[in-house]
């Protein structure tokens, strides 16, 4: 597991009024002011597995999933996952409680995985959901292109009767109020029509699950990694977002040599698709889900370690990913694959024991500090930050990420003498490949003037927790 520093000091200083200059030639400058997004719906959120994240699955003296989701700060969990999610049915006919069917893919990858565990149901998922106060957003199973989907050999039938049944359930018999709704997984993975294909398939999911509760949210991802313009072109009326994934893995030392970095392009793609090709009766309507993003791109272009630097570029992911309100949610795939033996793989959050891995902290660090604005503050080539206020501006917390091989001194000033009372976090370890970096609080502060001078350690995350 990460370790975290049990001792905490005040940190003490012989210049009697540390906070009144800038110490350092870097100066970056905040204004409060001047508010890049509105992120108080908080949209950080992480993809459940079904297959594994029930408690009973876990070693004897493991925490609950639910204490480890409630320390990362998720808002948004989406069930019952990813990939999974076109190879499984919430229940069956008569659809009166949740009895997850599994179906296969290719050598029975999926009844495979099921055996032998017990399965996170719908209702215990829900659960879950409420204990820690997130919000759910669940994935139906669909068949993209023809009557029936070739590996799973569910009918589109079924597939729709499904996703009906599960809204009846989930909003009107159990009152549970989900508003999110995505039809299919990553549709391109799957054969695919072309855009006419899928918005029949919308179309017609979508129509039949808000003629259950017209107040749901319907999307659907398309191909193009989730934003078609010859769909978004003829965007039905019944979608009201596009889901889309946001992986981008390029190497280390590629993500470290290159200032400001673009993380999100996917995302920027999507929203200009939006802007320029949907009819403008759904441009206003329309929004973006980055239903699974991580650091990684599928290509071997860096390895798929569970470590500091695979965990930085997650923080820095995240962040470029709030600068934009009509992203309404990005989640992290996922809190564990199918062994948890090897936890050490990025797709781990979480380890057995429900302890936060690398990747896993990095969306936590989001998920604690995020407040209700992000507000301007600059940046330096290799060093990349953030800051979060609410909205009264009481209360001010940056993040920010050193991506250089050595120290940078850095001052910032706050352009304000408000902040009284300041608690600095790091996230450090020995270099981008530690698989057990350190988190915990370095120090405490009484804030005496608008300057904050900092030492940010090589390959780094600091978080700046800041009180009137």
């Amino acid at each position: 597991m990460s370790a975290c520093k049990s001792r905490t000091s005040t940190r003490k200083d012989t210049d009697p009024d540390p906070n009144n200059s800038p110490r350092f030639e870097n100066v970056l400058h905040l204004n409060l002011d001047e508010v890049i997004s509105n992120t108080s719906r908080n949209p950080v959120g992480i993809n459940i597995n079904y297959l594994r994240d029930d408690d009973e699955n876990r070693p004897e003296g493991a925490r609950p999933l639910m204490e480890a989701l409630r320390e990362m700060g998720v808002h948004y969990l989406r069930y019952p996952g990813g990939e999974k999610s076109d190879y499984v049915l919430w229940s069956k006919p008569p659809w009166e409680s949740p009895e997850p069917q599994v179906f296969n893919r290719t050598n029975e990858k999926y009844v495979r995985h099921a055996a032998g565990h017990d399965l996170l149901d719908f209702d215990e998922f829900m659960t879950c959901v409420r204990e820690i106060g997130a919000e759910p957003y669940i994935t139906v199973g669909a068949s993209p292109f023809g009557g029936y989907h070739v590996f799973t050999k569910i009918t589109r039938a079924q597939y729709l009767e499904n996703a009906v049944e599960w809204v009846r359930y989930a909003n009107i018999i159990k009152g549970y109020g989900i508003k999110y709704w995505e039809i299919g997984n990553e549709n391109w993975v799957n054969p695919i029509g072309d855009a006419d294909w899928m918005v029949e398939l919308a179309t017609e999911f979508g129509s039949a699950m808000k003629a259950v509760d017209p107040g749901i949210k319907i999307g659907i991802s398309t191909a193009g990694m989730g934003a078609d313009p010859a769909f978004v072109r003829q965007v039905p009326d019944v979608v009201d977002f596009l889901a889309m994934s946001g992986y981008h893995g390029l190497s280390w030392e590629r993500y470290q040599q290159e200032p400001d970095h673009d993380l999100v392009y996917k995302v920027r793609a999507a929203l200009r698709s939006i802007n320029e090709d949907a009819p403008p009766s759904a441009r206003e309507r329309l929004s973006v889900v980055v239903a699974e993003l991580n650091a990684t791109d599928f290509q071997g272009h860096w390895s798929q370690s569970n470590d500091l630097g695979h965990g930085i570029v997650v923080v820095d992911m995240i962040g470029q990913l709030l600068e934009f309100e009509r992203v309404d949610i990005g989640m992290f795939w996922n809190t564990r694959w199918m062994d948890d033996g090897t936890p050490n793989s990025l797709w781990y959050a979480l380890d057995p024991m429900n302890q936060i891995r690398p990747t896993g902290r990095a969306v936590a660090i989001w998920g604690q500090y995020l407040l209700d604005n992000l507000v301007n503050i600059e940046r330096l080539d290799r060093v990349v930050t953030w800051a979060t206020a609410n909205d009264d501006r009481s209360k001010l917390n940056i993040l920010v990420v050193n991506k250089d091989d050595i120290d940078h001194p850095v001052s910032i000033n706050l352009n304000s003498s408000k902040f009284k009372h300041g608690t600095f976090y790091e996230w450090s370890g020995n270099g981008p490949e530690d698989t057990d970096p350190t988190w915990g609080v370095k120090y405490r502060e009484e804030i005496t003037g608008p300057y904050l001078n900092l030492t940010l350690p090589a390959v780094s995350v600091t978080v700046v927790e800041l009180e009137s």
